[in-house]
């Protein structure tokens, strides 16, 4: 079933060395657009490696994408895993919210609710910050949250096997 639903995901346009990051980005969306669609179907991948053709393809796109920004190939290949990961979450997270019958803003409301009751002389930093740390709406968030990934996929030196 979620190599179906992989599969659906519409690969855009043919990897542009300009636009790589705009690309990668956009296909990222999509994949998660795409599990939003089907709730539950992010719990596959977290408990297995989809290896079938249209999990396959989508992920090889993102590779070509990644290859047009000149990306070297262990890096490539170690961040395709956390973007999946982040991908998968976000879609998980949102799936669970559907079966709750919540959504993103009452979520919100309710943590803003909960989190104004804390002490402010124990927690002066989180009481200062609560409007920003619960503002933005979810595809801000995640929108936020890849170009985080990217960026700093961009200004990472490559992952030098052995020195951990």
């Amino acid at each position: 079933m979620f190599d179906l639903v992989a599969g659906s995901v519409d690969l855009g346009p043919e990897p542009d060395p300009e636009r790589w990051q705009e690309q990668l980005a956009a296909l990222l969306t999509r994949i998660v657009e795409a599990m939003n669609a089907h709730p539950g179907i992010a719990r596959v991948p977290l408990a297995n490696v989809p290896t079938g053709p249209g999990a396959t393809r989508t992920a090889d796109r993102v590779l070509a994408l990644l290859h047009a920004g000149g990306v070297d190939d262990r890096s490539a290949a170690w961040f395709i895993d956390v973007a999946f990961l982040y991908v998968n979450a976000i879609a998980y997270e949102a799936s669970i919210y559907a079966e709750a019958g919540d959504d993103h803003e009452e979520v919100d409301v309710r943590l803003r609710e909960e989190f104004s009751r804390l002490p402010v002389a124990e927690f002066p930093h989180f009481s200062r910050m609560l409007p920003v740390l619960t503002s933005g709406t979810g595809e801000e968030r995640f929108a936020f949250g890849l170009r985080l990934l990217i960026n700093g996929l961009v200004n990472t030196e490559p992952p030098d096997i052995g020195a951990g």
